[in-house]
């Protein structure tokens, strides 16, 4: 980021402070930043005042990005994360309780999933909610093809053989 463009941003966040907002930086999929963009990030951090700082900043990734994070020459900015959580898996009710709320939503009202097939997607995903969705519509979209009524553990082993 040229000088100039860092300046404006500074008396822009000023500005917001003194306001009373707080901005807030969403930054997803984070762990595909290059190390100038993360070094950058860095020196927006350093734009506290008053020991507080002026905005907020959400660095969202896949689990490389702790590994990116924990590397030296990111330490500056891992020291600056004050908080950090890692997505686990659903409990296996979890993911069926995941699983009939969305097809809830999409206007379904009988079961569609037979316990076997919700059992193998749990163990298949370990119940990572993309992980979820992304099998559980292609056991579905597989289902529909072969003029199946409900997915059974054939259909979902199926889908996730490959």
């Amino acid at each position: 980021m040229a000088a100039d463009a860092r300046l404006r941003l500074r008396e822009a966040l000023e500005t917001m402070k003194r306001d009373g907002l707080t901005p807030v930086l969403i930054q997803d999929e984070a762990q595909a930043l290059t190390g100038a963009t993360l070094e950058e990030l860095r020196m927006l951090t350093s734009f506290d005042m008053d020991a507080r700082p002026v905005f907020a900043m959400v660095l969202c990734g896949q689990p490389e990005l702790n590994g990116i994070l924990a590397n030296r020459s990111q330490e500056a900015l891992a020291q600056r994360i004050t908080v950090r959580y890692h997505l686990v898996g659903m409990e296996r009710e979890e993911t069926r309780a995941y699983v009939e709320h969305h097809l809830k939503l999409a206007g379904v009202d009988r079961l569609i999933f037979d316990d076997t097939a919700l059992q193998h997607l749990f163990e298949f995903t370990h119940g990572l909610p993309r992980l979820v969705n992304r099998y559980a519509l292609q056991a579905l979209e597989l289902a529909w093809r072969q003029g199946l009524e409900r997915v059974d553990l054939k259909t979902m082993e199926m889908v996730t053989a490959f």
